[in-house]
């Protein structure tokens, strides 16, 4: 037999008829919500967490309000690639899998976050470059700001 868990509803939880509605809403009883909630934070690395509590606190949202506009944001950038691009096969990062498993936490957090400064890095290369194209080539290092200088310095050849 399974090990048994009770919570107590406290001030700072939805009240039992909030959690009850939420749970019909979602085709399950209390019971059900409370495991897959459960569920979820088991499979939260530290990492994540603190990212997580730390936008909830800095907003005064709950995490999973922050939690769900970060992902109907990812969903909305997704359908919207597709009604522009048509639905090309791509690789999710997020979704990357090893001989040891799914890619998560820190480790995850790192690769994505490589991936997406060296793609913004081309992208401001390319505005400086199309930038610099504009002017004759004896102006073309004046117009640069400082900042500008060192990012091709670092992003040059990106």
């Amino acid at each position: 037999m399974a090990e048994q868990l009770n919570i107590r509803v406290t001030k700072d939880m939805p009240d039992i008829a909030a959690i009850e509605s939420a749970a019909e809403n979602l085709g399950m009883n209390r019971n059900q919500l409370a495991i897959e909630g459960v569920k979820m934070m088991c499979f939260w690395d530290k990492h994540f967490y603190i990212k997580m509590k730390g936008y909830a606190d800095g907003t005064g949202l709950t995490m999973a309000q922050v939690m769900q506009n970060f992902l109907i944001k990812r969903l909305a950038d997704d359908a919207a690639e597709e009604t522009v691009w048509g639905s090309p096969p791509r690789v999710l990062l997020e979704l990357s899998m090893t001989n040891r498993g799914l890619i998560t936490g820190k480790e995850l957090f790192e690769m994505l976050y490589t991936d997406k400064v060296n793609e913004l890095a081309r992208e401001r290369v390319k505005g400086i470059r199309q930038r610099q194209n504009e002017v004759p080539e004896a102006l073309r290092e004046s117009i640069l700001s400082d900042d500008e200088r060192e990012v091709l310095k670092k992003y040059g050849n990106a």
